[in-house]
């Protein structure tokens, strides 16, 4: 592929994505797409649109696209990206004034070269690229974003006490060494493996022996997983309450086990991560974030003549009635560069809250890139039918705070292994819950941090109240005398810069009940790539369609790639198809790529214990 073109259009595009993050707060986000509210699904019209009625009854003719993409997320921009060589065929539209969705970026330079470290833009959403998501790293590599590689040193706090690397430490078993134990659990099964592991294996079914008891019981209590409303309560039941805090200690995302999911799902979907993560010897940054990467690919895509519509909410999809006679009546040139009154092959008409009468457009192929928040929103004969699908009520997004800050010294790094690893601290001993302190060279210039990030269902609850009454001095106070709790031998400063965000669709889980409707992760990665059948032009694209929560964004793109390849064959060239092939084979299978910084791993720190002062051993 070639780089970024230096057009007018590619610059233009990365100045609107410039500006996309203020130096204040950001407000909660909710989702990524255009989609609008169910009062303004109400104005759609039920049946399929007449175009020809479309001139009397919209205030501006209607912008025309042979595609039609509704989200400017990742899975949008990634959408565009590959659909390119269609130029300004390609339509993408956005309800909020900034793109990106949810995955914005925090900078602390004046710099608009997201590569440099004076920029230092750290995401306000997900961080890292998964070693294993090759797929990923290839597309970054194209689109020549800088990946700098990462080793996690995880510090673990909780019911007062601290561990390094895993929560084993925290246990009390046979030999263990804490005379005030952190949990009360003793391995009965005679295995010598990691006590955490097993429990896991246990719940999963993977193996038969509970061992904490030494039974095998029969059946295996992951038989009757369609019997549980959540994670927390198979746990609680079949391991009891002190596994259960035990467990949730050592959990980035605790929220996973306290919503009310599918179980039946949770647990295959993790023994699908777990197979995952034994492939991960290694973690990246991208350099600019996330956004950094949308940003690339924006670029590109606008260089190309894709067109792209900010501030234009979608609320209605609706199909087109009799194509050919309703299109040779409407008199319009199309601004993709074909007459719309030869075009016989438009489907679909999108428009935003009030229906018809305000801004329309209409296409052949649509793409719908945005989550289930949004698809239960519209309204219109074809949205309507979306909305209904039983896979779309069974998708549950996973609310998640977020707060960034950058600090004028790096109080924290007396506690690191390694300079230039990443630092996660877990601890319930406040609602920070899952803080990390990243080392790469990136972020040392301006001591980028992420302090908060929590799932937790009480502490999304606090973040959200906290920042209603006190806005973000009271978000900044109560972090700041967090750390300082976590930090006693240190004196932490404020920071000299920082913003909090409440995401409504961090990720998204099956929901409760999907398996009793027949919806399973598979189906529902089936259904994204052709919600109305073979025969139509429509697929939705997104990480909620992917299923498994640890491919996180790079669900976006391999949805993304699966809807194109599955609805786009006949319209995209040979070699374009074989680009996607390129990229989701991550560029034939390579294990390195040039954009990939290798950071040294024996440059040693202190690793000492926060509370302490002293060394604390690393959990094998």
């Amino acid at each position: 592929m070639a780089p970024i073109a230096s057009t007018a259009a590619a610059l233009c595009f990365l100045l609107l994505l410039a500006a996309t993050v203020s130096n204040a707060a950001l407000a909660n986000s909710s989702s990524n797409s255009s989609s609008h509210s169910n009062a303004a699904a109400a104005s759609c019209p039920d049946q399929p649109v007449n175009l020809a009625a479309l001139s009397s009854s919209s205030s501006a003719p209607p912008t025309t696209c042979r595609v039609l993409i509704v989200g400017g997320g990742a899975a949008g921009m990634f959408s565009a990206y590959t659909l390119r060589e269609l130029g300004s065929g390609v339509c993408v539209v956005e309800r909020k004034t900034v793109w990106g969705g949810k995955l914005q970026s925090l900078s602390a330079g004046n710099s608009t070269d997201t590569d440099s470290p004076d920029n230092a833009g750290i995401g306000t959403a997900g961080l890292w690229i998964h070693g294993e998501q090759t797929d990923v790293r290839c597309l970054a590599n194209q689109l020549n974003v800088t990946l700098e590689e990462s080793h996690d040193d995880t510090l673990i706090n909780a019911r007062g006490q601290w561990t390094r690397g895993g929560a084993e430490g925290l246990l009390t078993t046979q030999n263990g060494s804490y005379t005030a134990p952190a949990f009360n659990l003793t391995d009965m099964d005679g295995d010598t493996d990691d006590l955490q592991d097993r429990m896991w294996e246990f719940l999963l079914g993977m193996k038969a022996t509970n061992p904490l008891t030494g039974a095998t019981p029969s059946p295996h209590p992951a038989k009757s997983c369609a019997s549980y409303r959540s994670m927390g309560h198979y746990i609680n039941t079949t391991l009891g309450l002190e596994a259960y805090a035990f467990l949730i200690a050592d959990m980035p995302e605790p929220g996973n086990l306290q919503f009310p999911v599918d179980v039946c799902a949770w647990i295959q979907s993790e023994i699908d991560e777990r197979t995952i993560r034994s492939k991960i010897t290694t973690q990246f940054i991208a350099h600019g974030g996330w956004h950094g990467i949308i940003e690339r690919a924006g670029a590109v895509a606008a260089a190309a003549g894709v067109r792209f519509f900010l501030d234009s909410p979608i609320a209605c999809i609706s199909s087109i009635a009799g194509n050919a006679t309703a299109a040779s009546a409407l008199h319009v040139t199309a601004a993709d560069g074909t007459t719309s009154n030869r075009n016989s092959s438009y489907q679909f008409v999108a428009t935003g809250p009030g229906g018809v009468s305000g801004r329309v457009f209409i296409a052949e192929h649509l793409i719908f890139a945005s989550g289930p928040l949004d698809v239960r929103k519209l309204g219109g004969n074809v949205g309507r039918r979306l909305a209904a699908a039983p896979e779309a009520a069974s998708i549950r997004p996973v609310e998640v705070a977020v707060y960034d800050a950058f600090y004028p010294q790096r109080f924290w790094e007396d506690y690191m292994v390694h300079r230039y690893g990443n630092m996660p601290v877990r601890t319930d001993a406040n609602c920070l819950v899952f803080s990390e302190f990243p080392g790469h060279t990136y972020f040392r210039v301006k001591n980028a941090t992420r302090p908060v990030y929590a799932t937790d269902l009480r502490c999304i609850a606090f973040w959200r109240q906290l920042h209603a009454a006190s806005g973000m001095p009271g978000i900044r106070n109560y972090v700041q005398s967090s750390l300082q709790g976590l930090f006693p031998l240190q004196e932490v400063p404020a920071p000299y810069l920082d913003t909090f965000v409440v995401h409504a669709d961090g990720w998204h889980l099956m929901d409760y009940g999907a398996s009793q409707r027949n919806v399973s992760i598979a189906s529902i990665y089936s259904w994204a790539a052709s919600p109305l059948g073979d025969h139509a032009n429509l697929c939705l694209a997104g990480e909620a369609y992917y299923g498994i929560s640890y491919g996180w964004t790079a669900g976006a793109w391999r949805t993304a790639a699966h809807c194109i390849k599955q609805r786009f064959a006949g319209v995209l060239s040979g070699a374009a198809l074989a680009a996607v092939e390129y990229v989701s084979s991550g560029c034939n299978g390579r294990a390195r790529f040039p954009n990939e910084i290798v950071l040294p791993r024996n440059a040693s720190m202190p690793g000492l214990n926060p509370a302490t002062g002293k060394v604390l051993p690393t959990v094998e």
